[in-house]
């Protein structure tokens, strides 16, 4: 159990932030059937966005695989031995999703969180995880993205933890 004294030295720790403006904003359609974290990858990457963040993302889905932390890991990096994936079939409606747009070694790289929902025996239900490929979308999805500037949003391994992570570094206007 963490202790008081432990929680103030917490708070003494460093975070990474940085000042940035929004360069534009874009709106887009995805058309049905597609899959929406592969399409919303197109979409960053047709446009230019190397540094954004997902403002808003709302639709349907024929079904969704979301992606959390099952357990506590005994060491980091958390690998697929903690994680539990779970498909959700549809019809979804999906109630927001918000993330960031980043650079990676493989091109870009989308972070981001999703929450829809289902009705089950006329109840509704609500789901939530990681966005995961395989997130198909129903009758369409519309999204919001602010590509920004006056940063660099890089996603990389943190050195010490061996996770990915967002790194932020100043960068001239």
């Amino acid at each position: 159990m963490e202790s008081a004294r432990d929680f103030e030295m917490s708070l003494e720790r460093t975070f990474e932030s940085g000042n940035c403006r929004i360069k534009r904003v874009l709106v887009g359609k995805i058309e049905p059937g597609h899959d929406l974290l592969l399409a919303l990858k197109k979409m960053v990457e047709d446009e230019g966005i190397e540094g954004g963040f997902i403002l808003s993302i709302i639709g349907s889905l024929r079904r969704a695989i979301l992606r959390n932390v099952a357990r506590f890991p005994e060491q980091l990096p958390v690998t697929d031995a903690e994680r539990l994936y779970k498909e959700v079939k549809g019809p979804l409606e999906i109630l927001s999703a918000s993330g960031t747009i980043a650079r990676g070694d493989g091109g870009s790289f989308i972070h981001a969180h999703i929450c829809v929902s289902k009705v089950v025996d006329g109840e509704v239900m609500v789901f939530g995880g990681h966005l995961t490929e395989g997130c198909i979308t129903w009758v369409n999805v519309e999204i919001v993205l602010a590509e920004v500037e006056g940063i660099e949003m890089r996603r990389m391994i943190h050195g010490e933890r061996k996770t990915s992570e967002l790194f932020i570094f100043p960068k001239k206007v």
